[in-house]
Order: C-alpha cells, then sequence, then structure tokens
C-alpha cells in the first residue's frame, strides 16, 4: 500500500483498513448453518464441544460464533483448539469423550480439525452415537459422509473466492471501487444431499472433459 499497490484480500481476513475489498465465505453466517443442523440431530439433552483450529484465527472466531447462534441455548462442554494438526484433533477428542461420555456432539471449524475429530470418532465406535458436523469438503470428508461418520459439512466455493478476488482487482485498477466485503457463499452437505447434481459439481469441481474421464 506504501508503494501505492492495490491491495484485496480473499478467504482469511486481516485486522487491517489497507485492503479496498474482502472476498470471503460469510463464516458467522457458515457457522450458523453447522449449528443449526447440529441442534436439529442432537438429542434435547446432549451437550456439544467445538473444536477449532487456531485460536484468534478470523475464520476460528466467526465460525464459532456462527454455531453457538445457530445451536440456539444448547449447552456447549468448550471450545478447544488443534493448532491446525489433525492428529492433535484426533487426541483432543479422545480427550474430549473421555471427560464428557455422554456427549452428543461435536462442530469441528475447518478441514483439519474435521478430519481428526472423524477419525477419533470412528475409531471409538462412537459412529452415530457422536453427531459430527465439519467445514470442507476433501475426498476423505465425503467418504466419512457416505460411511455415515460425518453428519454434515458446510462446503465453501473457494473458485468463487479466485475468480470474484481477480475480477474486483481488474475493476479497482480501472477506477471502480470494489464493495468492502463480497460473500462467496457456502452449502451445507449431508448424507441426504451429496448426490444431487448440483452438489456433485460443488464437490467434484472438475472440467467437463476432465469429468468424463473420471
Amino acid at each position: 500500500a506504501a508503494q501505492g499497490i492495490t491491495v484485496l484480500t480473499l478467504d482469511s481476513a486481516v485486522d487491517s483498513d489497507i485492503p479496498l475489498c474482502f472476498v470471503a465465505t460469510n463464516n458467522v453466517e457458515a457457522g450458523e448453518k453447522a449449528g443449526s443442523v447440529m441442534a436439529d440431530r442432537l438429542e434435547p439433552d446432549k451437550a456439544v464441544a467445538i473444536v477449532g483450529h487456531v485460536k484468534g484465527a478470523a475464520t476460528a472466531i466467526d465460525r464459532e460464533l456462527g454455531v453457538r447462534g445457530g445451536l440456539a441455548g444448547r449447552t456447549v462442554a468448550g471450545t478447544y483448539f488443534c493448532e491446525n494438526f489433525s492428529d492433535r484433533a484426533y487426541l483432543i477428542t479422545k480427550e474430549i469423550m473421555e471427560a464428557y461420555p455422554d456427549l452428543g456432539g461435536i462442530v469441528a471449524l475447518n478441514e483439519v480439525s474435521t478430519m481428526g475429530v472423524a477419525r477419533a470418532i470412528r475409531d471409538l465406535n462412537l459412529k452415530g452415537r457422536v453427531k459430527v458436523v465439519g467445514f470442507d469438503h476433501s475426498i476423505a470428508e465425503i467418504k466419512l459422509i457416505e460411511d455415515g461418520i460425518i453428519d454434515a459439512t458446510v462446503v465453501q466455493k473457494p473458485f468463487n473466492m479466485g475468480y470474484l478476488a481477480v475480477k474486483k482487482t481488474y475493476e479497482a485498477l480501472q477506477g471502480r471501487r470494489p464493495e468492502r466485503f463480497i460473500d462467496t457463499g457456502s452449502v451445507l452437505i449431508t448424507v441426504e444431499n451429496i448426490y444431487t447434481p448440483e452438489n456433485q459439481k460443488l464437490l467434484f469441481p472438475f472440467p467437463e472433459k476432465q469429468r468424463r474421464i473420471y
């Protein structure tokens, strides 16, 4: 910025007024989707734990805020952070289940934490008894949804982020001031809707030629 270079950001926010525009998922809204589906699937007397990636990260803060709102008063046993290590999320989940053996569900706030949580629930033979709601959509996550370990995941739209960030940068260089924030959207994926054509395109975004090959 000091050199007169136009700056926009995408995906993760920074605490600065320098970027002209921030292109990303509305993480509070996405968190609300995760919290709401968890609340819908929980037994009324069951508590929930939250496993995040990095304490203090904007995405973790906003998603947790949304999750707690979506849970609509359900008891939250605590929020834990894995420092973005899946193995750490795995161990944290085992520790949570030792401390709260009657826990009803865990919401994980990104792909790394979701995978660690889901693997632990699988290995502890708690499939179905402990609900898992996560974020993102790696091939391994999709398999865990198909296997019934993960009940739901909130999928972002990273193609939209990249496309719109470049588009808005170009427009800014042409003298058009972009919006301060552009929400690229998110979709709640469950075992019930994972095979719809629109969600398959979102989960497996290959070009048509590649899609035929695979």
